[in-house]
């Protein structure tokens, strides 16, 4: 990210003189809650969770969490935040911020400072026509229209013929890359986001998987040196349900991890298969053996950040199964160095589901307990076919992370039995302290539970 920066500082309102400097990905959150960053517990035109910034130096986008009295930008304004007539206008959805742009909430103003540049891109705006420049962003996401005509339209961007553009490049550049480094493809495993996975193999080697990821932008030297060198630390996580990483390498502006080869695929395809369920004894055992795989990377002070059914993967030869977590600190090392773009406020609406709520609140400093979270959310939604949160039609996707009560799993229709139902319900806790600190902790009151449930 080179000397990218980003600087927020509240110029009117309570907090006025407060500064937050962003140098890599992180977001921030405005509204009445105490455990915002930026808490205005008196203003009464704040919502509780009023709007996220979220800051990918040099990138800033805003997202209004369908606040009650709206959010609103002066594009361009000077420090002393002095609303000048007819440019102040109302944010709806998502916005892309600019070195000096304000923003009002309530009695509050902040201003944005960044420092560097990002590649543009032109559009043409599907409400006046006109091209426009605009920031690269996460594959999927597009812009509808200008910022004169109120930057984006609301809500998640709709699928358009771009996207699949995206998807075609992306699949290319992937495999000249890997035919660069020597692999040949036998076929594609999976695809997500940011990443495509294959099942590969170098002449006279054994298949392996091999996860391509293309940054959102071209990386400089030194943020590709330090993620690299970061994901080369994981190499020495050894556990028998741990996915192994063999080794990471950058193959032009794709980056390429050679990964033991799972030839089961993930648990969560493995539930599609079978209506979004999976029966509870089965569950259970493949819950019991992630935590075990989870519970050492916590031993070593490693936190995943994104345990999902499509991170744990299932390993079958002639002496069984078995269960191996992947993507070990990928997500947070990706994130760190730049080199993902936004994602908080893309298109990750899958992943939001298993996170909990204190991860977007404080999304640097993510604790064992959040692993904890995310790995009861993945154990409900393979039992259920449900997620843990109650979600109100048409609700933000962050403000559902933010505010959502929990549903308890007995209250899904699925027989489970309440000794279960107890450490799952405990182990999503909104508070983090009331849950289990770490996944052994866990795991030890899940394989008691099923125990004494006579699932075990």
């Amino acid at each position: 990210m080179g000397d990218n920066r980003v600087k927020v500082r509240v110029i009117q309102g309570p907090m006025a003189g407060s500064e937050f400097t962003f140098g890599e990905h992180d977001t921030l959150i405005v509204g009445r809650d105490p455990k915002c960053p930026i808490n205005l517990p008196k203003d009464p035109c704040v919502s509780r969770h009023h709007l996220i910034l979220e800051v990918c130096p040099p990138e800033v986008r805003l997202r209004d969490l369908g606040s009650r009295n709206g959010t609103y930008v002066i594009p361009g304004s000077t420090q002393s935040g002095t609303t000048r007539s007819g440019l102040l206008r109302r944010v709806d959805g998502d916005m892309e911020l600019s070195d000096g742009d304000t923003i009002q909430v309530g009695e509050t103003v902040l201003h944005v400072s960044v420092k560097g540049e990002a590649q543009t891109t032109s559009r043409r705006c599907q409400s006046c026509g006109r091209d426009f420049q605009t920031r690269e962003l996460p594959k999927g996401y597009r812009p509808a229209v200008c910022p004169d005509c109120v930057v984006t339209t609301p809500g998640p961007p709709p699928a358009d013929a771009e996207s699949h553009d995206d998807d075609a490049q992306d699949t290319v550049r992937s495999l000249e890359a890997l035919a660069h480094a020597g692999y040949q493809i036998e076929r594609e495993l999976g695809r997500g986001g940011m990443a495509i996975v294959y099942l590969a193999r170098r002449p006279g080697e054994p298949a392996v998987a091999v996860k391509t990821m293309l940054p959102r932008h071209v990386p400089d030297a030194r943020a590709a040196e330090m993620f690299l060198r970061e994901m080369d630390l994981l190499k020495s996580l050894h556990h028998p349900n741990i996915v192994r990483l063999h080794g990471a390498r950058r193959v032009e502006e794709v980056f390429c991890f050679e990964m033991e080869y799972c030839s089961g695929g993930s648990v969560g395809k493995l539930a599609k298969r079978h209506q979004g369920r999976l029966p509870l004894r089965e569950t259970g055992m493949v819950m019991l053996a992630a935590l075990n795989g989870i519970a050492h990377a916590h031993s070593m002070r490693m936190v995943h950040r994104d345990i999902k059914p499509e991170n744990i993967l299932l390993h079958r030869d002639e002496q069984g199964t078995y269960v191996k977590v992947c993507d070990f600190g990928l997500a947070k090392n990706f994130d760190k160095a730049g080199l993902s773009g936004i994602t908080a406020t893309g298109v990750v609406g899958g992943t939001l589901s298993y996170m909990p709520r204190e991860q977007l609140l404080d999304y640097k400093h993510a604790r064992p307990v959040c692993d904890v979270w995310s790995a009861a959310a993945t154990f409900y939604h393979l039992l259920t076919a449900a997620y843990p949160r109650e979600v109100k039609p048409g609700m933000d996707p962050v403000r559902a992370v933010l505010e959502s009560q929990l549903v308890s799993v007995r209250e899904r229709g699925v027989e489970v039995p309440v000794a279960v139902s107890d450490v799952v319900d405990r182990a999503l806790s909104l508070n983090p302290e009331q849950r289990y600190q770490t996944a052994a902790d866990f795991r030890a009151a899940l394989e008691g539970a099923l125990k004494s449930g006579g699932v075990l």
